[in-house]
């Protein structure tokens, strides 16, 4: 945004219609997942965040 008003370009930020709270820089489920699909997702984050969390913790010197 600022590299573009720098270039004198007229430049805004598009609202959300989710609202302003609506964007993250994480990862999200779709509304529209449901049964098995959404268990696979859910599935998916839990191992993601396990991941995410052992790696944080060897390289903090932990476990």
């Amino acid at each position: 945004m600022i590299a573009v008003k720098a270039r004198g370009l007229p430049c805004i930020y598009a609202p959300l219609k989710e609202g302003d709270r609506g964007w993250g820089g994480g990862l999200g489920l779709s509304k529209n997942l449901s049964g098995i699909e959404l268990d696979a997702a859910y599935e998916y984050l839990n191992k993601a965040q396990l991941r995410n969390s052992w790696s944080r913790c060897l390289r903090l010197g932990g476990a």
